[in-house]
């Protein structure tokens, strides 16, 4: 049995023989164990329940006197539990081997990561090789940005995020709620699929279950577009004929801001960090009051600082560590910086390909952040990042951004983690980016990254790919680059290679007939372009009515079946979409992908009927 596990483990030796869960019936854990070891074990065993229809039990143990070990065994005996040697952070050690798999680790966050991956090796059956597994990720905080400002997930998809993103060791969720959240200042403001105090409550719950933080992210500057264009917010704005950033000097924008930061604090007790936003606050200084605040404090920067440090002291307050992104900071001398809290945590962002080759000249504000006593997050983007009206990530470029982020942060070694961004919209106002699903293969990269570091090929990654996440065979090399082609002018090719393989997925076939339906979609486009350079020759012979006739009878009986395809497409892509996400989001981004193509449709058929 090969092993295709994702992420890849530091180091694997397969000994001989045979484990298999069918012949043991107990998990024992420690007398100490944690709530956290405990719903790690209880997870497993409901996965053996569902899967296997195999029933264990959770005991505790005289023999596992580490808090965050754990055996799994026969009730009858306990067998031998070795403490593992391994020191660093979130470390684990897995032995599996004739009746019993013991796994140790160096803390409780190790444990679960541990029996993460003992739910993997159950991908393929409750029989797997005996074998010695020794792991600990690269970058110890490993974090999937969930931006729900456009496609909004239902719950069970949300769900479905948190089970697959736990599955595949990601540490935390940085959620962006926007009009999602059910602010009771806002109480007017509900965007499609807006989450209910209640299934806010349960999806927040539901994470902390599967062994994630839940990171809140509320704009406390920029990117307020959800909220300043709505009239009744206009006189908010900084500027109001661009309701993109909220005034910092108006007196009833800081006391909604701060009544938005306390309920996101509330719903999230348990969460140690919450971002403040705070991102391309362009407008800043452009109102008379903004530009006499600026002038007052010394500079953009200092005025920027003083507005974001009152929600990073109401955060404190809370004992939270506060975030915010790095941006507006990065020409802000030291001396202006050091005005900022060193509470207050920086995400350093940059989303560049930069052939995956890391260099310190991309990151050129690092030093002044740390030599300044901030804790850094590096940020890189693995949806969203390309173009606003996306259908596809190009892999290729997002596995290379996280390629050298994550070697920065090998090479740093000061980063307090990893966020890996997925952008669901630029902003509110503009048509949603290529739907979640279709992200999962870079989503499963960077967690593959953060994991293992640079010790792994991504050909070995695309292999457990094929096997771990569609359950695929690992020769089926067509599917992977099929990944890389559907983005970046191969559509046609790939959209026949994902057609042949949802057939064969034994696992996520729903993604695959994602990718085949959004691969059509930049078929239908890459059609249209060169469609409107042929007829550019012939147009105002066709607009005068005096087009040769053959050309006109040519392109009259080509247009009905032009229709046809884009009527499939639209049907197909609403079906498969509308599983997931709320219809009326749906129903725009299919307007906004297939209205021009219609049109352009429209047009041709009106002039040919003239001609």
């Amino acid at each position: 049995m090969a092993l295709s596990l994702l992420p890849q483990p530091k180091s694997v030796k397969v000994l001989v023989g045979h484990f298999d869960f069918k012949e043991v019936d107990t998990v024992f854990l420690a007398r100490r164990a944690s709530p956290r070891a405990k719903q790690a074990a209880l997870l497993l065993c409901e996965e053996l329940k569902r899967t296997y229809h195999l029933d264990y039990e959770i005991k505790p143990s005289s023999t596992v006197k580490d808090p965050q070990g754990c055996l799994i065994t026969h009730h009858s005996r306990e067998g031998i539990f070795v403490r593992t040697a391994l020191a660093k952070p979130h470390a684990y050690e897995l032995l599996a081997a004739g009746h019993a798999l013991t796994v140790s680790a160096v803390d409780d966050e190790g444990l679960v990561c541990a029996l993460q991956t003992v739910r993997q090796l159950l991908q393929e059956g409750t029989r797997i090789p005996a074998l010695k597994i020794e792991d600990w990720p690269t970058v110890p905080f490993r974090v999937l940005h969930v931006d729900l400002k456009g496609l909004t997930p239902d719950l069970p998809s949300l769900r479905e995020i948190v089970e697959r993103a736990a599955f595949h060791k990601y540490s935390a969720l940085l959620v962006e709620y926007e009009d999602r959240f059910p602010y009771a200042c806002l109480p007017e403001l509900r965007g499609p699929n807006a989450l209910t105090p209640e299934t806010l409550e349960e999806f927040v719950a539901y994470a902390e279950r599967n062994g994630l933080e839940t990171i809140p992210l509320v704009q406390t500057l920029g990117h307020l577009e959800f909220l300043l264009r709505h009239p009744k917010y206009r006189e908010l704005a900084e500027v109001p004929e661009i309701p993109q950033q909220i005034s910092t000097t108006h007196p009833k924008a800081l006391k909604l801001l701060k009544e938005m930061v306390k309920e996101i604090l509330e719903a999230h007790p348990n969460s140690r960090y919450i971002h403040l936003g705070a991102d391309e606050a362009w407008q800043l200084g452009k109102s008379a009051e903004s530009r006499a605040a600026v002038e007052k404090a010394g500079s953009k920067e200092a005025h920027f600082i003083d507005h974001v440090t009152k929600f990073v002291r109401q955060v404190k307050l809370r004992e939270k560590t506060p975030l915010i992104w790095d941006d507006m900071l990065r020409e802000a001398p030291p001396e202006v910086l050091k005005r900022l809290p060193k509470t207050c945590g920086l995400v350093y962002w940059r989303y560049d390909a930069d052939g995956g080759q890391y260099k310190p000249e991309m990151l050129p504000q690092l030093g002044k952040y740390l030599h300044g006593g901030y804790k850094v997050f590096g940020a890189c983007a693995i949806r969203g990042a390309e173009q606003f009206f996306g259908n596809i990530p190009n892999y290729r470029k997002r596995m290379d951004n996280v390629d050298w982020w994550v070697e920065a942060c090998e090479t740093q070694g000061r980063l307090a983690g990893l966020i890996a961004t997925s952008w669901s919209r630029f902003n509110s106002n503009l048509t949603p980016c290529d739907p979640m699903p279709a992200a999962w293969p870079s989503i499963l990269y960077g967690a593959e990254r953060m994991w293992t570091g640079l010790g792994s090929s991504r050909e070995s990654f695309e292999r457990r790919l094929l096997v771990g996440f569609y359950g695929l065979r690992a020769d089926a090399q067509e599917v992977a680059l099929a990944h890389y082609g559907v983005g970046d002018h191969h559509a046609k090719e790939a959209v026949e290679v994902f057609g042949r393989a949802k057939r064969s997925a034994r696992r996520n076939r729903d993604v695959l007939e994602l990718l085949e339906l959004l691969g059509s979609l930049e078929v239908l486009n890459e059609r249209r372009k060169e469609e409107t350079e042929r007829l550019a020759a012939i147009l105002p012979k066709l607009e005068a009515g005096t087009a040769d006739p053959s050309a006109v009878n040519k392109l009259r009986a080509e247009l009905p079946q032009a229709f046809r395809e884009v009527e499939r497409l639209e049907k197909e892509l609403s079906r498969a979409l509308s599983k997931r996400f709320h219809k009326q989001e749906v129903d725009e981004f299919i307007l906004d992908r297939l209205l021009l193509c219609t049109r352009f449709l429209e047009y041709l058929q009106l002039l040919t009927q003239r001609s």
